[in-house]
């Protein structure tokens, strides 16, 4: 696993340093180490600890979190009553999942977006940023423009779902209190 010089930026995936080259935050995805790490997936862990619904599933993965999701199995998803995931929108990592692939994923399923915040930084070459001096990267981080690179989004399952269940949802659409 790639250790990055910002914890926030650390990843299974490796950082896409050409890519990234384009953008303020670049010198937080540098790698200052690898380190091997012992994995299991989400749904052996859940199965091991004979869990059987995920009332709350929130992931920010750098860059795996539909992976993560998607491990859980259609059945558990099912019964997720609320998603929150920080997919990436620009090119970070090398092979990892966009924004726009979890909302083509969410929109097959029984959920609704309920909430969706873009974050971003700006656009400046990192040749730019090495160049200028602390003071300068720090007014030229505040005062540029931010664009689009992350989400936080999360979706609400609209409780249509045979396999909810009295403890998963007090009253199902139609029904009356």
């Amino acid at each position: 696993m790639p250790y990055t010089r910002s914890a926030d930026c650390s990843s299974f995936l490796r950082p896409s340093e050409r890519k990234l080259s384009d953008w303020a935050l670049a010198t937080k995805f540098d790698v200052l180490h690898r380190r091997e790490v012992k994995t299991t997936n989400l749904g052996t862990v859940l199965r091991d600890l004979d869990l059987h619904t995920i009332d709350w599933f929130k992931s920010d993965s750098q860059g795996t979190d539909l992976r993560l999701f998607r491990n859980l199995g259609d059945e558990l998803i099912n019964r997720v009553l609320v998603a929150e995931f920080e997919p990436g929108i620009i090119d970070a990592y090398e092979g990892e999942d966009k924004l726009w692939q979890l909302m083509e994923f969410m929109e097959s399923l029984d959920f609704w977006m309920s909430e969706l915040n873009i974050k971003g930084s700006p656009w400046l070459r990192r040749e730019v940023m090495e160049k200028a001096t602390m003071l300068e990267q720090q007014m030229m981080s505040r005062l540029l423009s931010k664009a689009p690179g992350w989400a936080e989004v999360a979706y609400m399952n609209r409780l249509g779902s045979p396999l909810l269940e009295r403890r998963d949802v007090r009253y199902r659409p139609g029904d009356r209190p």
